[in-house]
């Protein structure tokens, strides 16, 4: 194998991985954001509740 060859395997493994990488950050943020919004609603209605009181 030339340099030239294992240059091009290794950039496209690298991005690749940073692809993947950022696919899985951003499922995760998907999911925290779901998350907040079944829970602020409830906190919400909680602290609207002390306020009246």
């Amino acid at each position: 194998m030339s340099i030239r060859r294992i240059w091009v395997v290794a950039t496209n493994v690298f991005r690749s991985v940073v692809r993947d990488r950022v696919l899985y950050l951003l499922g995760l943020f998907t999911l925290i954001l779901l998350l907040a919004s079944r829970l602020l609603p409830e906190i919400s209605s909680v602290a609207a509740e002390k306020t009246l009181i």
